[in-house]
């Protein structure tokens, strides 16, 4: 059986056809065009950051709500602040207790529980904003307004809603100009 190029190879019926795009694709067209070789200007959003990067860019961006975020930098950070908050719960549920639902306990009985308490109340001060700043700019980079965030206030299905929203694709079409980083605005023409 002769192969041409174009036509798909019958060892593996998975693989994509010669010449076709590969298995991750480039950002699209308008985020190449103004992008010089290396990391992004901090305005811009990171395609296909790294999770030290993503964590990174994460507190070097902490208070901007303009702007966007790639699905990389968002989706590094959710992981990264959700094995945050599980170890912290873990450590909390072991020194401090449980309540009869298996809900740890906050408590300041002890010095060991008072200490537990203070570190996972600030850690969760500390990543408030720089946390609520990357999923609103992430809901602007799939086309959203960045007030969807507060979808989440509905139980579990808002959650879904909320994911869902941040699991999509990059839409420049969807775009505002008002959602945008200024540093931006000055350099395109929106």
């Amino acid at each position: 059986m002769t192969h041409h190029p174009g036509d798909l190879q019958p060892e593996n019926p998975y693989a994509q056809a010669s010449g076709g795009p590969g298995a991750y694709p480039a950002p699209p067209a308008h985020e190449q065009a103004h992008m010089p070789e290396g990391e992004p200007p901090v305005a811009y959003p990171m395609y296909g950051a790294g999770p030290g990067k993503a964590i990174k860019r994460l507190f070097t961006r902490w208070n901007r709500f303009k702007g966007r975020s790639s699905r990389s930098e968002f989706w590094w950070v959710f992981l990264f602040s959700n094995i945050l908050f599980g170890i912290l719960y873990a450590l909390m549920a072991a020194v401090n207790g449980v309540d009869e639902y298996g809900d740890p306990q906050f408590s300041a009985d002890t010095p060991g529980q008072l200490a537990v308490t203070v570190v996972f109340l600030a850690v969760a001060l500390v990543l408030l904003v720089p946390v609520l700043a990357v999923s609103w700019r992430r809901l602007h980079d799939a086309g959203f307004a960045g007030p969807w965030y507060f979808i989440n206030i509905i139980p579990f299905f808002g959650t879904i809603a909320f994911l869902v929203m941040a699991a999509v694709d990059t839409r420049p079409n969807k775009m505002k100009a008002k959602w945008e980083d200024s540093q931006v605005l000055k350099s395109e023409k929106f």
